[in-house]
């Protein structure tokens, strides 16, 4: 969460299209202008109500709440991890059901999503710093390459028609590297 230009680390609880409730160490003042990022989406709001540890925000425009929610695969890892760290462990179920090609090619589509909000993420942080950015420009440059190519690769899986959504990408290298080569 950003106060102006200060970044806070926060956890987000009961997120709604219109607001959320957010948890830090030193909330900010009711009224106080904020934005909420994560990856790469960004919801900007103010300060509704302040406790202790905690505070709610109000967004102003409402958020797509999909985008927002993490994927199934980071709450079967946020499962897991709670679990371990209860000392519960549960079984895996030996008779799960077999996953069709299609299923399989969504959620790894979903989890390439994931990873380029999470590099989105670190870029933002990174740009933040005049520092690091003037530094590292190129790498910079090519860490945003790197979700884009991502984005795409992640609609070429679900597309119902991956040469056509192939020939559809902007990026004319990886367009001649996906697509067949003529012999």
């Amino acid at each position: 969460m950003y106060v102006g230009a200060r970044h806070r680390s926060v956890t987000i609880r009961n997120l709604s299209a219109s607001g959320a409730r957010v948890e830090l160490a030193e909330p900010p003042p009711k009224g106080t202008e904020v934005q909420l990022k994560r990856g790469g989406l960004t919801a900007t709001g103010s300060v509704a109500w302040v406790e202790s540890g905690a505070c709610g925000l109000h967004f102003i425009t409402p958020i797509a709440l999909e985008d927002w929610i993490p994927s199934a695969g980071q709450q079967r890892v946020d499962k897991a991890l709670k679990e371990l760290r209860s000392g519960v462990v549960e079984q895996a179920d030996k008779q799960e059901p077999h996953q069709t090609s299609s299923d399989l090619a969504k959620r790894i589509s979903q989890e390439l999503d994931h990873v380029s909000r999470i590099l989105d993420e670190l870029g933002n942080s990174l740009t933040d710093d005049a520092y690091v950015a003037a530094r590292h420009g190129i790498k910079l440059q090519n860490l945003d390459i790197a979700m884009q190519i991502l984005g795409h690769l992640s609609r070429v899986i679900e597309s119902s028609d991956p040469d056509e959504t192939i020939r559809q990408i902007g990026m004319a290298e990886l367009r001649r590297r996906l697509l067949p080569s003529k012999l």
